[in-house]
């Protein structure tokens, strides 16, 4: 029999890597930044981002010098240039979906669109702000019985230092960010396995 002309071609399925998206400095972990030239950001998720003049909503720290502890600027209100940054410096990102992981919260995914065009920064600390100032429902109150119960003093702070009618947030009741309790400074967005992660921690 003469030899077959055939070729065998086995395939081999690759798992292909995540594309990774470069986000812009105020959505990054000051920890984990490159350049650590840039301004610290403190962003407390019970307060609207979008205050402005008043003491509430986002601050940023310049950094003077990144290697001597300490040397730091005063907290300032962050520009309008810094809030209305693209989420990324390379590609335009239109949607975003993000998720916290700490007490529960993840039943709540953070949806970030923007229809004018890409995604800015403010438009992330806002979708965040206000996907978790929702008011708990009384079906959820039932199921999140406990951690309703521990977060009881959270809320009431948090009706105390609104900027807003103390009694009157009391009577709306308790919200989502509440159920964090002191986890509630935005430490940044992260990757992992594919998701976008709203890192908080308590304040310092």
């Amino acid at each position: 029999m003469p030899p077959s002309n055939k070729r065998w071609h086995t395939i081999i399925q690759v798992d292909l890597e995540e594309e990774h998206i470069a986000l812009s400095w105020p959505l990054l972990e000051y920890a984990k930044r490159k350049r650590q030239r840039k301004p610290r950001l403190y962003f407390d998720l019970a307060f609207d981002p979008r205050e402005r003049n008043t003491r509430y909503g986002i601050r940023v720290q310049d950094i003077i010098d990144p290697n001597v502890l300490g040397q730091c600027g005063p907290l300032r209100h962050p520009r309008e240039d810094e809030l209305n940054m693209s989420v990324s410096s390379h590609c335009d990102l239109t949607e975003m979906t993000i998720v916290c992981m700490e007490r529960g919260l993840d039943r709540w995914p953070v949806v970030v669109r923007r229809p004018e065009g890409a995604i800015r920064c403010i438009d992330v600390f806002a979708a965040i702000y206000d996907t978790f100032h929702v008011t708990l429902t009384p079906g959820e109150i039932d199921v999140l019985a406990e951690p309703v119960r521990n977060a009881n003093g959270t809320f009431l702070q948090r009706c105390k230092d609104s900027p807003g009618n103390e009694r009157q947030e009391q009577l709306r009741g308790m919200c989502r960010i509440d159920l964090l309790r002191s986890m509630k400074i935005f430490q940044g967005i992260t990757r992992r396995n594919g998701v976008w992660v709203l890192e908080v921690a308590r304040p310092q």
